[in-house]
């Protein structure tokens, strides 16, 4: 009986770490699942739905994050994160109130501890779009969406304006290139 109970609670904080590592795709999935839902009723099928919604859902995501990256408004940026915090909330609110089903019997305690999940899921999905590294929709020069200064992009050391600046000796072979850096 413990080792089930071992067990149920890491399977539990497994969901929930999955739940707040992809609570910032809960926009794009609707997207996806409603036009390929669309597409399917419209005839295209079980496939020409499937393919539908992919490409949807990669585009919303997409376009959503080339928006966050390229604003430079912070009302523009707060406006795309709300697009995209609100439906993780949702989902959030939703998978603590099925969990707190299963042991919580008051409807105000599990109407609470769903409304204080909500905002955890909500907080992390926030987090994780505004930090989002290179590569994941920022360029590297471009400005952090709380505002802060452009990252400067180091220089390359092979640079050949960089080696026109410095001293004769870096240009020199043998051992006075050493000793010139």
């Amino acid at each position: 009986m413990i080792l089930l109970f071992i067990v149920s609670l890491g399977l539990i904080g497994m969901m929930l770490s999955f739940l707040f590592a992809f609570a910032i795709y809960a926009l794009p999935f609707a997207i996806a699942v409603w036009a390929g839902t669309a597409a399917y009723h419209s005839g295209a099928g079980v496939i020409g739905g499937a393919l539908v919604g992919i490409i949807v859902g990669g585009l919303a995501w997409g376009f959503g994050q080339g928006i966050f990256a390229f604003a430079r408004s912070g009302r523009v940026r707060g406006a795309v994160a709300l697009v995209y915090v609100g439906p993780a909330a949702f989902a959030g609110y939703h998978a603590v109130h099925g969990l707190a089903k299963i042991g919580v019997p008051s409807e105000a305690w599990r109407v609470a501890f769903s409304i204080v999940g909500a905002i955890i899921v909500a907080a992390s999905a926030f987090a994780r779009l505004v930090e989002a590294p290179h590569g994941v929709g920022r360029l590297p020069n471009a400005p952090s969406p709380l505002g802060s200064q452009p990252r400067p992009t180091p220089a390359s050391p092979t640079s050949p304006r960089l080696e026109q600046v410095g001293s004769w000796s870096r240009r020199r072979s043998g051992p006075h290139r050493l000793a010139g850096q």
